[in-house]
């Protein structure tokens, strides 16, 4: 039985040598790759992935210590759950300086929701009514390509037209961003000023055995200590940045969202805030404290990004011209026509027409062949014609034949003879389903 199913694969063109099969496996796990990849990106394509992005470039620590601009960097590592109204993501974002992790979480409610918990809070609050709002205030990507459509198309009553109960508003319930397991930084909720720094208790064990080894041994190059004393200002700098007060950071950050909400209740209102929202984005001149060495590093970084993706288009595109390619040379494999002159089943037909007594009485005994032989093979299949001629007549086989892999061997499945005169006239026709006898 473990016999049969080796020869069941054996048939299939995937198992048929090595070669057949390194080329399935480089092409399937290559595209397996690529396809996880892609959907994993697509999780990272969340609108609340990307208002975190304005966010962090809004922080004045992280811009002092990783560089603007800020992308994220979604590889395979990072991890996101997106249900319907909550989601968790954790991934890498990327500056000119540097990488940190960034640890993100969110809710969702509809917009009726939202209005239902204003409406019972208003008697309590005047503002509450504009600070559940504010706290739901990112568009969902479904409900935000209705409105742009709607916005874009002919209808010109979308600006009184109301907002569906159904359309989803998102919550950045909490941002942090993780240094080299060093420090966290806090960037929602504003107000937790005793969570915005944190220092590793690992560091400073590592800081103390450098100390440990300096008194340890008596001679240490001057190249080390250099190297030791720039690591240290550097974590000084670290620190200092991290200690220092708050109103720094929100000189730059501003309070969440960064407008004043508008009575959302038409589709108008909403493109009014998403308007405000995607124009409050850090540009190069809002940028403090900034060296031209920085700037130049903030330069390079823009390029480099830009020359990666585009490094992406074309990795895709040759990806897409190997496969092409890969199809195109097993099509021409599969279908390469092959000359039968002088084969197996070539002159096995020409033996069998020689020997055989009906047409050596119809042709004579001594019977040659044309060397014009017309057809040719196509994969396991083959089907040509000759000309034979004798004393009495001279004929045209058609031949038909199917090569047996397991056997080594061909059979021949049709033959037609036509047998003619020296003028050209038809004598007799023999159609033989298979080997003549």
């Amino acid at each position: 039985m473990n016999f049969q199913v080796l020869n069941n694969l054996k048939q299939i063109w995937v198992f048929k040598n090595k070669t057949n099969f390194l080329l399935f496996f480089s092409a399937f796990s290559s595209t397996g790759y690529f396809v996880a990849r892609y959907i994993n990106d697509q999780k990272f394509e969340h609108p609340v992935v990307q208002e975190s992005t304005r966010l962090l470039q809004k922080n004045a620590q992280l811009i002092e210590l990783v560089g603007y601009p800020i992308v994220v960097q979604s590889g395979l590592g990072s991890q996101a759950r997106v249900g319907e109204n909550q989601c968790e993501f954790k991934y890498k974002a990327k500056g000119p300086k540097g990488y940190v992790q960034i640890e993100l979480e969110s809710d969702a409610k509809t917009h009726q929701q939202i209005m239902e918990i204003a409406e019972k809070q208003k008697d309590i609050d005047q503002q509450n009514n504009k600070e559940i709002k504010s706290q739901y205030y990112i568009l969902d990507s479904e409900i935000y390509k209705q409105i742009t459509q709607m916005s874009s198309g002919n209808e010109e009553n979308y600006k009184q037209k109301e907002i569906d109960q159904n359309a989803k508003f998102w919550k950045i319930n909490s941002l942090s961003a993780e240094l080299g397991g060093q420090y966290t930084i806090k960037v929602l909720p504003e107000n937790d000023n005793n969570n915005n720094q944190k220092v590793n208790q690992n560091e400073e064990n590592k800081v103390n055995e450098e100390k440990n080894e300096e008194h340890k041994f008596f001679k240490i190059s001057e190249k080390e200590k250099q190297e030791r004393e720039l690591k240290k200002l550097k974590q000084e700098k670290i620190a200092q940045q991290i200690k220092q007060n708050n109103s720094n950071q929100l000189s730059l950050t501003g309070s969440i969202p960064y407008f004043t909400p508008t009575q959302r209740k038409t589709i108008n209102d909403l493109l009014v805030e998403e308007k405000r929202r995607q124009g409050n984005v850090v540009s190069e001149d809002q940028i403090q404290n900034l060296n031209q060495q920085e700037l130049e590093e903030m330069r390079k970084f823009k390029m480099q990004q830009f020359y990666q993706k585009l490094g992406y288009i074309r990795f895709y595109m040759s990806l897409v011209m190997i496969g092409g390619a890969m199809g195109g040379y097993t099509y021409m494999m599969r279908n390469k026509r092959i000359n039968i002159n002088g084969s197996q089943i070539h002159m096995y037909t020409n033996q069998m027409l020689q020997r055989h007594p009906f047409i050596k009485s119809q042709l004579g005994n001594n019977i040659k062949f044309s060397q014009n032989l017309r057809g040719q093979q196509v994969g396991n299949e083959a089907e040509f014609e000759n000309d034979l001629y004798g004393e009495k007549a001279r004929a045209t086989a058609k031949v038909k034949g199917v090569y047996n892999e397991k056997t080594n061997e061909w059979k021949i499945t049709n033959l037609d003879l036509n047998i003619y005169d020296f003028n050209g006239k038809m004598i007799t026709l023999i159609i033989s389903r298979g080997i003549l006898h």
